[in-house]
Formats: C-alpha cells, sequence, structure tokens
C-alpha cells in the first residue's frame, strides 16, 4: 500500500511489527523477503518516482578528488536504482574471499562474517534479480574457451573474471507488489527525523518522522531498520543520540576509485577473436549478436588476486578495456578535461592544481589537438559504417579504497526542505590507495609485454598534478560493520551495538569495500538481515501493540 505521508494526521501514531527506513535496493530487499504475515512500514522521503537527490552539498576537493553528491544519490521508491541508465544495466559481481579476510598489510581490514556464511545469500540476492546463472566463471561465459589460453597460463600475474548485469528496472517494478500488499505499507514524502529510546536507552520505542509538507507523525514498531543509503544512513544516525559515544558513526567512508590510466596495444599477431574476448566480450555469444537479457551477459574483467595483493601490499583492482581509435589521453588533455570537470560542478581546485592543470595543457598544444581529431574521425567513421582500428583499447580501473578514518560524512549547518541537516562528504584517498593504482599498472604493463600481447602506454606520470580519478557512487563505511562497539557501528547481524532492536542495511555497513560494485552484497546482507527478524518474530509472539507497550 502506497500512502502519501503529507496527508496523514500529525496527532496519529501508526504501529507495526518492523519500520524500515528507506525504499531503495536494501530497503525494498529486505522488505520482500521478511515474512509475509508481519506488518512492515517503509518510510521514504521521496515519491513514487525516483528523482535526483538534492538534500546534500557539493563536495569540497580535496588533493584534487571530487564528485557532486547532488548527482549521485536518489529519492523515492527504488531509490538510487531509479536514476540508473547504464547499458546494458547495473553491474553486479560478488566480494571476493580475501574482501572479507583480514589481510595483515590493509588496515582495518576483515569482516566479523566469511564469504562462506554470505554463499547462500548471495544465491537468494540473484534469484531476487532474477538472475538464474550464479556463475562468474569465464568459462561458463565465452562460447570458446580457447581463446582465453593465453590469459589464463601461469605467467599472468592477474586472474579473470565476469562482472555481470542486473536490469535497470530490477526494484522499480516492484512497485506494483507493495501496491496491493496491505502489510507492505509504504508511506512516500516522509522523513525519520528521531527516534525515541526506552529508559533503559538500549532499545527503540518509536520514530518520529516528519513530511515534506510541514507536518509530523510518529510510528511504534518492535524492530526497526535503517536502510536510507550509503551516505543517508550516516547523516541520520548522527542527527540523533543513538551516534553519541561512537566516534566510528560517519568515519571509514570508501569509494571505489574509477579511472582511465592508459591505453593498451596489441600485438600485430593477437588474433581479432582473441582480442574480442580479451577486451569486453565475455558474454555468450560473443562473436554475434548480445542477448536481448541484460541478466544473459557480463564483461570480462581482470582482477588481482589475494597472493599478488599480498605480494606487493596492496588492494584489490578490477580492469577492462574498451576498443578505440581516439589514442590515448595524455596529461595535458587530461588536465583540460579536468578543469572542465570542476569548472561544471562550480569546484574551486586547491592551491597550486589549477597552475600545474594550465602548465599541463600549455606544454602539449599538439596532443590536445591530436586527441580532438582522432575522436572526430572515429565518430565519422561510425557514421559512415567504416570499420574500426581495432588494435587497441582504454583501459579502465576499479579499485578497492582502504578504510580510512580521516575520510568521513559529516552533517553542515543548513537545513534540507525536513528542517533536517545536510550532509557533506570529507573523501580522502592515501598512499595506499595511489599505490595499488600504481603497481596494479606496472605489473599488468609487464605481464602483456612477458607474454607478445601488447604493451601498455600509461598516461598518468609523476608530473601530472593529479590523476582523473573518481567515483562510481559506490558509497561505504560510515556505520562498518564490527566484532565489537570499539571498532565498529553495528555487529555482525547489523545490529547497533548496544540497542536490542535497530539495525542499519546498506553498504554504509561494509568494513572494507573490495573492487566489485557494492549492490548485489548489500542486497544479499538484506536478505540475511531478514533472516534474522523473521526468526526474531517468530519468537516473540506476542501482539506487538503488547510489546511495544512494554517497552516503553
Amino acid at each position: 500500500m502506497l500512502i502519501d505521508g503529507r496527508t496523514l494526521d500529525g496527532s496519529s501514531e501508526i504501529s507495526c511489527d518492523i519500520l524500515i527506513v528507506g525504499a531503495g535496493p536494501a530497503g525494498l530487499a529486505l522488505a520482500m523477503d521478511l515474512d509475509p504475515s508481519l506488518d512492515v512500514v517503509i518510510l521514504e522521503r521521496g515519491g513514487e518516482t525516483a528523482t535526483g537527490f538534492l538534500n546534500t552539498g557539493k563536495v569540497p576537493a580535496h588533493d584534487g578528488y571530487s564528485y557532486d553528491l547532488e548527482k549521485s544519490r536518489g529519492i523515492g521508491f527504488g531509490g538510487a536504482s531509479g536514476l540508473w541508465n547504464f547499458n546494458p544495466g547495473w553491474q553486479v559481481r560478488p566480494l571476493d574471499t580475501m574482501d572479507f579476510e583480514k589481510r595483515d598489510w590493509v588496515p582495518e581490514s576483515g569482516w566479523p562474517i566469511t564469504r562462506e556464511q554470505m554463499e547462500p545469500y548471495y544465491r537468494k540476492a540473484h534469484a531476487l534479480l532474477e538472475m538464474e546463472n550464479t556463475s562468474y566463471d569465464p568459462v561458463d561465459w565465452v562460447e570458446d574457451s580457447e581463446v582465453l589460453d593465453d590469459l589464463t597460463e601461469e605467467e599472468w600475474s592477474l586472474g579473470l573474471s565476469v562482472m555481470r548485469y542486473a536490469e535497470l528496472d530490477a526494484f522499480t517494478t516492484k512497485k506494483a507488489l507493495f501496491e496491493k500488499d496491505p502489510k507492505r505499507r509504504v508511506i512516500l514524502h516522509s522523513a525519520v527525523a528521531d527516534f525515541v529510546s526506552n529508559d533503559q536507552g538500549n532499545r527503540i520505542v518509536t520514530a518520529v518522522a516528519r513530511t515534506s509538507a510541514g507536518g509530523s507523525f510518529s510510528i511504534r514498531a518492535d524492530q526497526f531498520v535503517l536502510a536510507a543509503g550509503g551516505i543517508e544512513n550516516v547523516g541520520i544516525l548522527l542527527n540523533t543520540d543513538l551516534a553519541k559515544g561512537n566516534d566510528h558513526v560517519g568515519r571509514y567512508f570508501m569509494e571505489h576509485p574509477h579511472l582511465s590510466p592508459g591505453e593498451v596495444v596489441f600485438e600485430k599477431g593477437f588474433q581479432t577473436d582473441k582480442l574480442k574476448a580479451f577486451v569486453a566480450s565475455a558474454y555468450k555469444g560473443f562473436q554475434g549478436e548480445r542477448p536481448a537479457a541484460a541478466t544473459e551477459q557480463g564483461r570480462l574483467v581482470f582482477r588481482t588476486s589475494r597472493e599478488f595483493c599480498e605480494k606487493h601490499k596492496i588492494g584489490n583492482c578490477l580492469l577492462w578495456g574498451n576498443l578505440t581509435t581516439a589514442g590515448v589521453a595524455t596529461g595535458g588533455v587530461r588536465s583540460l578535461h579536468e578543469l572542465q570537470r570542476l569548472k561544471d560542478l562550480e569546484i574551486e581546485p586547491p592551491e597550486g592544481v589549477r597552475q600545474k592543470h594550465l602548465s599541463n595543457i600549455l606544454s602539449s598544444p599538439g596532443s590536445i589537438a591530436g586527441s580532438t581529431v582522432k575522436k572526430q574521425l572515429a565518430r565519422l567513421r561510425r557514421k559512415l559504417g567504416q570499420p574500426q582500428d581495432e588494435n587497441a583499447f582504454f583501459l579502465h580501473m576499479e579499485t578497492e579504497q582502504v578504510p580510512n578514518p580521516d575520510s568521513r560524512v559529516v552533517l553542515t549547518n543548513e537545513l534540507d526542505e525536513f528542517g533536517l541537516p545536510r550532509t557533506t562528504l570529507d573523501w580522502k584517498l592515501s598512499d595506499f590507495d595511489h599505490a595499488s593504482i600504481a603497481t596494479t599498472l606496472r605489473e599488468f604493463g609487464n605481464t602483456l609485454k612477458a607474454n607478445g600481447i601488447g604493451r601498455l602506454r600509461n598516461s598518468l606520470s609523476e608530473n601530472d598534478p593529479v590523476p582523473q580519478i573518481g567515483g562510481g557512487c559506490h558509497h561505504m563505511g560510515g556505520t562498518r560493520m564490527s566484532a565489537d562497539a570499539k571498532s565498529g557501528v553495528v555487529d555482525a547481524n547489523l545490529r547497533l551495538h548496544g540497542t536490542e532492536n535497530f539495525y542499519i542495511a546498506g553498504s554504509s555497513c561494509f568494513p572494507t569495500s573490495g573492487a566489485s560494485n557494492p549492490t548485489l552484497t548489500l542486497i544479499a546482507l538484506s536478505v540475511r538481515l531478514a533472516e534474522e527478524l523473521n526468526a526474531k518474530a517468530t519468537k516473540e509472539h506476542q501482539p506487538n501493540t503488547v510489546r511495544a507497550s512494554e517497552s516503553a
């Protein structure tokens, strides 16, 4: 049932078994996997259709790395997933086993749960996304496995995997299920403003909500789940007494640094079919047409192994490529793009960075002109239907960011339309993160050369002011999972340390980020949480009104 919160009487009090704050992937996955007999309320600050999130300010530039939070969040049914427009769909891949492990060379690493324990929930997450195939082995995806022979020999320093895709509307189309279900009430245009605890402070009794029309109402529940998004979970928690005494709240914010660091140029003897498999053709039937369904498609990616990362003392990383004729982007070209990007975001570069970018541009006018001409020629060939020169591809990277307590989400003094403090982001990368990028690129280039496949033309250099590192809108950390309150915010079951009935769901709970896109894992954690809450509801079989009154 969908309810417009702006129509509710401010004096009314709503009762339910479980309150979920947020109708994005984490909250909806949880609601769909809860026992259907449970009375569930979902509080969503947006409307029936997802729109851009306009309640956070621009991110200040730190060392040149920045992106605009206003363009990376979504409100409304479906959350940020309602804004995704990627072709063929949004990327799906589980975290690797080592991402859950304590790694001596990675500070603050180690989850209180293992990949093995997560396996059944990953399977459930695939089922929820209507993905029957759960394999990420390239052999299961490439029709002719012989094309992978040159890429899987022992000499390779990197392994192979597949990045898969889910349908864009995997969550927005679920609205019909909630419209017809009286046990699943979605209250729109409403934001949680506070939580009221019992006298002991260890059990939440009521949530206080505000509407975008200026009204308010309260919700009593047995269990409370905060699933508002990677940034919003932190902002809501910081605005309540629940965050007091825990300095970890808001810290350890992580992204997946994304960059296009260069170009791979293949040797002439490298066969075309192998080239296509090497670059982007892990989907079945890669020599023909792509399957229509996004869930039947995948991209071949290179991945760093645990042995590789331990040897070089770096984080996890994924690499892939796109065929191109435009040529590698030099430092001057990248500086030109970076200054334009900062201008579009109305961000003033840090002191000295602008001058370094301008020097880069002035010192390489030929590369800028050459890059422009090559791009125009490539567009013209495509329009004329002429074949492209497939002897190179642009390399792309998605890397793990090491947990950093100084990388954090904080509240500002500015209020949003609900009268609640807006958040801002102090995103900080470390020397460890830069070393992970540089080392992986160096070893990847050495491997290409040693196997006679090609060479890496690395566009990053010590003379470049700052690489064009951006984020993937993958907001992780901030309410990290931990074995105890001394090292995190929630426990292995996502329950807030020190409380009996308050949980947090979503990527804000990730202790480490790995290199895989986070949505599949946060869905798996949500269905795992559903199992926990279903078990609690079975044990606490008394009517919820009695339990709620006893908790007051």
